[in-house]
């Protein structure tokens, strides 16, 4: 994922593109199922996206954080 620090499975996307917010989260994809879920440290909003296709991209996954959290849009996507 682009513009994120990565380990132990679980991702932090820079507070630099989401506009100062904190955000974790982890991913998975396999043979037709992709699971993306995203929140604040302390809990109180999440959100959780499953598709089912396989990852071709992050654009969805952006476009949810930006419509949850307020972030603004990742460029280039």
């Amino acid at each position: 994922m682009p513009r994120s620090a990565y380990g132990l499975g679980v991702f932090e996307l820079d507070p630099a593109v989401t506009g100062g917010p904190r955000l974790r989260g982890m991913a998975g994809s396999m043979y037709g199922s992709h699971l993306v879920v995203v929140g604040t440290p302390d809990g109180e909003q999440t959100i959780a996206v499953h598709t089912n296709t396989e990852a071709k991209g992050w654009e969805l996954v952006f476009r949810a954080v930006e419509a949850q959290f307020g972030v603004p849009p990742v460029e280039g996507l």
